[in-house]
């Protein structure tokens, strides 16, 4: 087992520690982060079935992805991106297809849960390391993490639906950069152009500002996140009129929801006097 997890206080955590290979991404980690998607899905889409059950009966509200960070000389790696020990044998086509599509699911999988997921970023983030933390739906990072896009380096390029994600984030100009030139991107450098959306001074600080924004997240109607997160998806993934009426269904879905319906009341008792 090469993820640890813990769980307190309606916060998963997921932390890749795998030392001996850098926390280098092979089919294991792969695997294992997707049985534990497959799991946490399944806990939480119950909640989610039901329309007027209290937010106080959903067991996890937020999942942080972390990792225990390597050292490779002086410098701490977050994630080292695909294991190439184990690329090395995949020697067709078919079979380097097959091991970017675990990731590419699990991207997705990602993406499509309904709780907001934090990407803890405490070292580089290499290759395929950059390309997991853009599945996230808020990234935090130490001021001596960095994004290092190697993929063109090695002969390849982005595998994990990276090349549509980093377009969206930071625009294709931007996204051209940092793939064709491959140049590291510290942190402070990628809050700027919104890679980012805090940075930590250091591992201590990486703890309190994620658990910071984890009890924010916590403060918030679970199914308004999930609306807003799938809104976001369909925003970048469908067509126009698409995203426009999935928006509709989406917002449907959630009107008057214990939370709204008790916002509402406050507001109709004088109690309340902004907000939707």
């Amino acid at each position: 087992m090469h993820v640890d997890v813990s769980e307190a206080d309606q916060i998963i955590t997921w932390k890749i520690n795998r030392p001996e290979r850098i926390n280098a991404l092979g089919t294991t980690i792969a695997l294992t982060l997707g049985e534990l998607l497959d799991e946490l899905h399944a806990r939480v889409a119950p909640f989610f079935a039901e329309r007027d059950s209290s937010p106080t009966n959903l067991p996890v509200r937020v999942l942080v992805i972390t990792a225990e960070p390597a050292r490779k000389g002086r410098a701490p790696v977050w994630v080292a991106g695909g294991d190439l020990k184990e690329l090395s044998l995949l020697t067709t086509p078919t079979e380097g297809r097959a091991y970017a599509a675990l990731f590419h699911r699990l991207c997705q999988g990602i993406e499509r849960l309904p709780l907001p997921v934090i990407m803890a970023i405490n070292g580089a983030a290499i290759g395929g390391g950059a390309e997991l933390a853009l599945a996230g739906d808020l990234r935090i990072a130490t001021r001596e993490s960095s994004f290092e896009f190697r993929q063109l380096r090695v002969g390849l390029a982005t595998g994990y639906g990276c090349a549509k994600r980093l377009v969206d984030l930071v625009g294709k100009t931007r996204a051209q950069k940092y793939l064709y030139l491959g140049r590291e991107l510290l942190a402070g450098e990628a809050q700027e152009v919104d890679l980012l959306h805090r940075v930590a001074d250091d591992d201590e600080d990486l703890l309190r500002k994620v658990r910071e924004v984890a009890k924010d997240m916590i403060a918030l109607e679970p199914r308004a996140i999930a609306a807003q997160k799938e809104m976001f998806r369909l925003a970048t993934d469908a067509h126009p009129g698409a995203a426009s009426g999935g928006e509709l269904d989406e917002f449907e879905k959630i009107w008057m929801n214990p939370s709204h319906r008790k916002f509402l009341h406050g507001f109709g008792d004088g109690r309340t006097t902004n907000g939707k």
